[in-house]
């Protein structure tokens, strides 16, 4: 049987200072994702968003889309889901992390129990992270 293989989508409005860390953790997974795609939502960062993605657009392991006007998180979702190709969709929002297992654990439910429509995990907030000086 086939590994499925997840496309890691990212809506983001105002969100550049956060995005380093989403994307890292994205790509940092034990199981890599297929793809990781960012969606900025007409945002008023566009060029902070943009530079702070750099490195991973120059490479091809993160893929920036544009909205030319702001719809909201669930516009840049399908957005980003029209222009997918994984099997399996993982959502995260730009100022979140997931966990370096997430994508391995979800693959294994979705391999274990094919009845299974979608995964969801538990959140933790990290203070020292949501604080900024």
């Amino acid at each position: 049987r086939l590994r499925p293989t997840v496309s890691v989508i990212i809506p983001a409005y105002r969100a550049a200072g956060f995005l380093a860390g989403a994307v890292a953790s994205a790509l940092e997974q034990t199981v890599p994702p297929h793809e990781v795609i960012v969606v900025d939502d007409a945002s008023p960062d566009v060029e902070e968003t943009a530079r702070a993605l750099e490195p991973w657009t120059r490479e091809g392991r993160v893929r920036l889309l544009r909205q030319e006007r702001n719809g909201g998180p669930a516009a840049a979702r399908n957005r980003a889901i029209a222009a997918s190709s994984g099997t399996l969709l993982a959502f995260l929002d730009a100022d979140d992390r997931f966990e370096r297992e997430r994508l391995e654990a979800a693959i294994e439910v979705f391999a274990n129990h094919p009845e299974t429509a979608m995964t969801c995990s538990d959140a933790y907030i990290s203070v020292a992270e949501v604080v900024q000086p």
